[in-house]
């Protein structure tokens, strides 16, 4: 999957409809391909702010830069790449809600308040965001009238988010293995929903190679995530420790 990302963005082009739905995986669960590019788009061709907003990408895959009218690329795709791994590893959807504002809510719950400057740049920022303080419209409506501001104190980041929904599917209990791959995984996955866009573009290239421990070329924002990972063996050490656990719960592990 992430390989396929990476040619699509040598070309740029925006797949914009990634989702389990859309992955073709083989009898044997070797290879993965990615499908149906009835969606696709060349970067140049990017949708005015408010189409995409409600059209581009289905709505629990979509990037929050595509929700607030923020310039994007091929990045929004490995978005929804990190909420297709968890959802094919867990059987529920990463983030769900029944609109924009409440997804943009479960976002924030999960991973924390957004920078200020994310928040606040886009075309459609001001639904969602307060500009004096950056407060969020709790519920707002199309005009952008809030049912309540909740500040941007009150989306601490979690201290070890999104591992504590894989400890069931993953049977983490006293599995020293199962913890150390799910480590790695959930590295994988935040990497992936990094909101800050001058993170996310970059992992196309770095993701898949840093999780399985090859050589890939550092960059801002990604150091952290490549040294822990580097702290687990071997590359086919990592590959193997990596594959098994996958075999365990049945998840395809040729990304």
């Amino acid at each position: 999957m992430f390989l396929a990302l990476r040619a699509l963005k040598l070309v740029s082009i925006v797949h914009s409809d990634l989702k389990p739905d859309n992955l073709l995986v083989s009898m044997d669960k070797m290879s993965v391909k990615l499908s149906d590019f009835g969606s696709a788009m060349d970067v140049k061709d990017r949708l005015r702010a408010e189409k995409a907003s409600e059209s581009l990408q289905p709505r629990f895959y979509r990037a929050p830069e595509v929700i607030l009218g923020l310039p994007y690329d091929t990045q929004i795709d490995v978005w929804s790449a990190g909420c297709t791994v968890f959802e094919m590893v867990t059987g529920r959807f990463l983030f769900v809600g029944r609109d924009n504002n409440e997804m943009l809510y479960r976002i924030m719950k999960q991973l924390g308040a957004f920078s200020r400057k994310f928040c606040g740049s886009g075309k459609l920022s001001e639904r969602h965001f307060r500009r004096e303080d950056g407060a969020f419209r709790c519920g707002a409506d199309a005009s952008g009238e809030p049912l309540k501001f909740i500040g941007r104190e009150d989306f601490p980041r979690p201290a070890r988010p999104i591992y504590e929904e894989l400890q069931e599917p993953l049977q983490l209990n006293g599995n020293e293995t199962g913890q150390v791959a799910a480590k790695a995984l959930v590295e994988l996955i935040l990497a992936c929903v990094t909101p800050d866009t001058w993170i996310t573009d970059q992992q196309c290239e770095l993701t898949f190679s840093g999780f399985l421990g090859c050589a890939g070329r550092p960059g801002r924002g990604n150091r952290g995530f490549l040294l822990k990972v580097g702290g687990c063996g071997s590359v086919s050490e990592r590959r193997a420790l990596f594959e098994g656990v996958c075999e365990h719960i049945g998840f395809a592990t040729a990304f």
